[in-house]
This record gives structure tokens, sequence and C-alpha cells, in this order.
């Protein structure tokens, strides 16, 4: 059996696709119009950007309620403050949550 390769017109369109996927807007994480603040509670930094401050004391208010029975818990102590970031830019069903941002 012969093996055929792709066409050189096949593999022009596929570097083509390639190309204008790249080109697609990327996801901006960078917003230089929004005005940062920091909330600060006895174990917690909430930072959060103007219109977010209802969602900061919320999550202020929730973190210290559970920081005893997590730290009793895990038997660990932070060393420093732990530190949210609230942010409200993308509409996103459901909401996220991410480890490193």
């Amino acid at each position: 059996m012969r093996r055929t390769f792709p066409t050189r017109s096949v593999l022009t369109v596929l570097s083509l696709l390639l190309c204008a996927a790249r080109a697609l807007p990327q996801q901006d994480f960078y917003h230089p119009e929004l005005e940062w603040k920091r909330l600060e509670s006895e174990h917690f930094y909430v930072l959060y950007h103007e219109g977010a401050e209802r969602t900061a004391r919320v999550v202020a208010k929730i973190a210290e309620e559970i920081y005893e029975p997590v730290t009793a818990l895990y038997n660990h102590t932070p060393d420093q403050k732990v530190r949210f970031i609230i942010k409200d830019v993308d509409d996103i069903s459901n909401g996220a949550a991410y480890f490193f941002d």
C-alpha cells in the first residue's frame, strides 16, 4: 500500500488556520482603568476594584468565620495574612476561582 502525504494546498490551508487562530484576540488580563483597594481583616487582605466592595466584605466575613475551624482541622496557621483578589471584569457564568492568579 502506498502512503500519500498531504498536498501543498492542504498544508497551506492548515498553516493559514493556525495563523488565524493565533491572531484571534487573547483574553485581556490587564485593566488600567480599575482603581484597586484593599480591605484588611485580622487574618486576611482582600484586594478588590471599585464596584466590588460588597463582595470583598462578604469574602472577608466568611473567611474570618471559617479561619479557626480550617486552621484547627489542618493543624496549620499561616505565617502571614492570606490574600484574596476579587475582580469582576468578565462575564463568566457560575464564576470561577483560580489558585495561581
